[in-house]
């Protein structure tokens, strides 16, 4: 069974998801960033989450852009380990930076990125 956590709004991100990464220590942590409004993030929902509920031992946790106008200055697109620029983007969240996995926009729709994604 995969645990899902929503993130409404990015503030206090870090502080969020130290405290998901503290308390389900030992499970994969995937981050899905969309917004409510994005077509392209409602095509990806329903095949991420066919994908996802393959995998146990698992957090998905889906963090919220906000509303359209909120996107343009989203400080997801100025943190270090985001550093979004399209949404959907859906990341592996590793112990470090450095070993993070991004699918980002129509690649969060490819079944065999997916596979691949999700493989680990």
């Amino acid at each position: 069974m995969v645990e899902k956590i929503e993130i409404k709004e990015p503030n206090n991100f870090d502080e969020k998801i130290n405290d998901i990464v503290k308390n389900y220590s030992g499970k994969n942590i995937y981050i899905l960033i969309y917004g409510d409004w994005c077509p392209d993030c409602k095509n990806a929902d329903p095949i991420i989450n066919h994908y996802i509920e393959k995998k146990t031992n698992s957090v998905l946790v889906k963090a919220s852009v906000g509303e359209r106008p909120e996107y343009v200055n989203s400080p997801y697109k100025h943190h270090s380990r985001i550093r979004l620029r399209k949404i959907p983007t859906l990341i592996k969240w590793s112990a470090n930076q450095v070993n993070d996995k991004h699918l980002v926009e129509n690649e969060c729709e490819d079944e065999k990125l997916l596979t691949e994604f999700f493989s680990d």
